[in-house]
């Protein structure tokens, strides 16, 4: 039986239940849109790196640059987000791990100045004795002399196409 009133409750209705349909989060919404209409997406956000606050017209590409976070991986845990109350594992390249007497930092897939950024915000919380083992995926020339200036020594090494690896230690 139709529902003829015109009173729009079957508009509103129809409204209603696409509105429960989840819907795909993309690159060009923003970061307000986004934190606004998803459960779970304010939080993926300040995880990642993401300023929700300063940055909430930026789109989410614009936001994930600007926060050194490759996009794909935003876009991943954002349309994850609110499936599982537990907490996703984070992302390599957004955390240095420790694994014993050194911390690993993926730096792989971001754009510059994004890998010198996190590597020099990382040497500073590096504790002595600990190497920082940074995973690259190029030699990055502008970043050697800018440890030496500190008293970081370093040592690289490709041990497979696609990946350079960054050896960095506080010198004696």
């Amino acid at each position: 039986m139709a529902h003829e009133c015109r009173c729009g409750h079957e508009s509103a209705a129809v409204r209603d239940a696409f509105e429960l349909v989840p819907r795909s989060i993309r690159a060009d919404q923003t970061v307000a849109d986004v934190a606004r209409s998803h459960a779970g997406a304010l939080q993926v956000m300040k995880e990642m790196g993401l300023n929700h606050c300063c940055g909430a017209h930026l789109s989410l590409r614009e936001a994930a640059a600007a926060a050194g976070v490759p996009l794909e991986a935003l876009l991943s845990a954002l349309n994850g987000a609110g499936e599982a109350p537990a907490e996703a594992p984070a992302e390599p390249s957004q955390t240095a791990a420790p694994r014993g007497s050194r911390r690993v930092l993926d730096v792989r897939g971001l754009e510059p100045p994004q890998p010198m950024l996190r590597v020099l915000e990382e040497i500073e919380r590096l504790d002595p004795g600990v190497r920082l083992e940074v995973h690259h995926d190029r030699r990055p020339l502008l970043l050697y002399p800018r440890l030496d200036d500190r008293g970081f020594r370093h040592e690289t090494d490709e041990p497979e196409p696609g990946l350079v690896r960054i050896q960095i230690w506080k010198g004696d």
